[in-house]
């Protein structure tokens, strides 16, 4: 099963979309993956969202974990790090 969400930030009262993430269940384990939006790496606002996601095409991976723990608008990943208000 795969989840996804979209992911914005509010720029001078605007929702800019940063990016696209999103996780898929594998047996027991869950993995997520999230990428930059070619528009935002092209914003002149730009910054990367965390140190581990540097700005750049492509996807970033985490390692599966056997459970990654989904909160009402909020997604906590284990490895790396991060939190990430993601919008759906």
């Amino acid at each position: 099963m795969e989840t996804e969400a979209f992911v914005y930030i509010d720029v001078d009262g605007k929702p800019i979309k940063v990016g696209r993430l999103w996780s898929r269940m594998r047996k027991i384990r869950e993995s997520a993956t999230f990428e930059y939006d070619d528009n935002w790496l092209r914003h002149p606002y730009r910054f990367s969202l965390e140190p581990a996601l540097k700005l750049g095409p492509g996807p970033f991976y985490t390692a599966p974990a056997p459970k990654l723990r989904f909160w009402t608008g909020m997604l906590i990943l284990p490895l790396p790090n991060f939190l990430i208000r993601a919008t759906k």
